[in-house]
């Protein structure tokens, strides 16, 4: 076992094979490098009690955590290395070096409001901190309040890397390297690690990982240790309100590209400028940044002069593969060339056309006001979950809104393409009709279990592709009117495997509880995995459309509907000893459902062992490994030629 705060930020996963080897890089929230750092957490506690006392409030994220009022930040606590380090909203050269041990931090962007960098290493270091921070307090005039201490070094108690993954308080990124260079990254992050650095190992990112745009994430630690985990999904429309820069140049470049003869059209993720069904601009904010992204081939262009990039390898971008940041006039007027340049090529002339400001039609909202209009989800889940226990009625299920089963999405939310809205089309529950395809054997339990079926060329994915859309049904022969078809009948651990990273992710959370209770097995068929207590089936589970659904061995009608949004399954056959199912959609939905695991171990008199993690059991394969060990099996079917184009689901270039 590693010693205490002594943690590293990658580590080396099982043995060399043909000169390289695993490498797994820890991505340390700020709340797990405060969990497994004594000396920092002892820290920290002083200095957010005193912030709070100051007047400031505190918002933890997963980089640090954030002292403000409003839109102010005043303070910024993050622990780098083994090092707790404080961000201070003042001027650096104002201050004796020699006596505050200062960095100026001012020559990066993300700390321009809080310049200063102390690092609190001592009890003395601590005074000088609070010392700063008191004369921000009156600079800017805060007014101090009452407060009972709250002991934070007590309330977040150490707890393993391994424990901390689960709660996804820590991410594992991995990637395979050459043995040497694996060494030198170890070497490199301990050298970091020594001089209170953080490393960026940008190997670890894959091209569709660096391009989307992480939700917001923060944390709320309540007095009693309990850690709740609050995502904020940001529409297009919230980040342009909240971003003042991005409005201005999206106000200027919306106008300009409306004079041409295009349609604007606003989606969740961002404005899409299109004729016909070509679309030829789009925006979106990434960050604090305003993106555009331009029907124009990037390798045509002077990467020196446009500072472009490539991705087009990206499918949401493959008809606007020419990524252009905007974060400066100078920008502003390269991309509008480029538009102009774009049009002519197409033969589409400039109009002229009155100007709207987009900046005064967009005035700044709250993120509350914002999440009450839908134009910002807030997403909540309990990361400190040690104890089923705990009654759900005090964990703020009601803001949780995307875990109503009734739930729809806003009617201003449009869709950026033809393309996204037929995939958007299968993630309900609902499975397209193929009832006409079941034989007699597979109408037992799969009478009241849809298959996962969904219809697109196998080739458009790549080898860890994990958007669980892969090829249902492939082409044999084709013979008059009729067409045959091979079917691919995926298992339940097909599903997993080849499904979304958040299902695998929040299923090996579920089953690690389950498995933990004492006794039980897990039994596995083509259609799901069943855990077993003796005789007694405790819970079973399957994947239904895109949705992960829980059968557990409870009285549904004991439970409120309003929380749980159970369905009773007494009348399946197969579901009548665990006729309680409830769905897994959310971080939420893993939550109540780890604690109706809690209700089982209760009604059965059972007890807790052990925890183990599961998520490796998930790990991508690809279709053709999975058919050679089993998991996915193929019958033929011949159908009309019609419903073969319906099926192969062939779509426009």
């Amino acid at each position: 076992m590693q010693e205490r705060g002594m943690f590293h930020s990658i580590a080396i996963k099982g043995e060399a094979k043909n000169g390289y080897v695993t490498v797994v890089r820890y991505d340390r929230s700020f709340i797990a490098r405060i969990i497994q750092n004594d000396m920092a957490k002892r820290y920290y506690s002083e200095i957010k009690n005193f912030g709070i006392a100051l007047g400031m409030r505190s918002r933890i994220s997963w980089k640090g955590d954030t002292f403000y009022i409003g839109r102010k930040t005043f303070a910024i606590a993050k622990v780098r290395g083994r090092t707790l380090c404080i961000y201070l909203a003042l001027d650096p050269t104002r201050f004796e070096e020699s006596i505050y041990h200062q960095t100026d931090v001012s020559g990066v962007k993300s700390y321009e409001n809080t310049p200063m960098m102390v690092k609190v290493r001592s009890d003395l270091a601590l005074k000088k901190a609070k010392e700063l921070m008191r004369r921000i307090s009156e600079e800017q005039s805060l007014v101090p309040k009452e407060i009972t201490e709250t002991d934070y070094a007590a309330e977040l108690p150490y707890e393993e890397t391994s424990t901390l993954v689960m709660k996804g308080l820590i991410k594992e990124i991995e990637n395979v390297m050459k043995v040497e260079d694996a060494e030198k990254a170890l070497a490199d992050a301990e050298k970091a690690e020594d001089n209170d650095e953080e490393t960026e190992w940008v190997e670890f990112e894959s091209a569709e990982e660096e391009d989307e745009e992480p939700e917001e994430v923060i944390f709320e630690l309540a007095e009693d240790g309990q850690i709740t985990e609050i995502r904020y999904d940001r529409s297009f429309t919230a980040r342009i309100i909240q971003n003042d820069k991005a409005k201005q140049y999206y106000s200027e470049l919306k106008n300009y590209c409306l004079r041409f003869p295009l349609k604007s059209r606003i989606s969740w993720k961002a404005d899409t400028f299109r004729k016909g069904r070509k679309p030829f601009v789009l925006m979106k904010v990434r960050g604090k940044t305003f993106a555009v992204y331009l029907a124009l081939d990037p390798s045509k262009y002077d990467v020196d002069i446009y500072h472009q990039k490539d991705v087009s390898d990206i499918k949401a971008y493959e008809k606007c593969p020419m990524m252009v940041k905007i974060r400066s006039d100078l920008a502003l007027r390269k991309v509008k060339s480029l538009i102009t340049e774009m049009m002519e090529q197409v033969g589409y002339a400039e109009r002229y056309r009155e100007a709207v400001d987009y900046v005064a039609e967009y005035p700044y909202e709250e993120t509350e006001d914002l999440i009450e209009k839908k134009l910002i989800k807030k997403i909540v889940r309990i990361v400190s979950v040690d104890s089923p226990e705990l009654p759900l009625e005090d964990q703020d299920l009601e803001e949780v809104e995307f875990e109503l089963a009734d739930e729809e999405e806003p009617e201003e939310v449009e869709f950026e393409s033809d393309e996204e809205l037929e995939e958007a089309e299968f993630e309900s529950d609902e499975e397209p009709e193929e009832a006409e395809f079941e034989s007699a054997e597979e109408d037992t339990e799969e009478s009241e279990e849809e298959e996962e079926v969904d219809f697109v060329p196998v080739d458009e994915y790549v080898e860890k592709d994990t958007s669980g859309e892969m090829l249902s049904y492939e082409q044999v022969s084709e013979e008059g009117k009729y067409v045959t078809l091979k079917k691919y009948i995926r298992s339940f651990l097909a599903k997993m495997k080849q499904g979304p990273v958040e299902r695998k992710d929040r299923y090996a959370a579920v089953k690690s509880e389950i498995m933990s209770i004492s006794g039980v097995k897990v039994r596995r068929s083509l259609s799901g995995e069943t855990f077993m207590f003796g005789k007694q089936a405790l819970v079973k589970s399957r994947v239904r459309g895109k949705t992960l659904c829980l059968f557990f061995a409870l009285e549904p009608d004991d439970y409120a509907r309003s929380i749980y949004h159970q369905q009773n399954k007494k009348g399946v056959k197969a579901f009548i000893e665990t006729p309680m199912m409830v769905r897994v959609k959310s971080e939420q939905g893993m939550v109540k459902a780890i604690y109706l695991v809690g209700e089982l171990t209760r009604r059965f008199s059972l007890s807790k062992g052990e925890k183990h993690n599961y998520r490796a059991e998930f790990r991508y394969e690809d279709t053709a490994d999975l058919l050679e060990k089993g998991y996915i099996k193929t019958k033929l079917v011949t159908v009309p030629k019609f419903e073969a184009e319906d099926l192969l689901n062939k779509r426009e270039n």
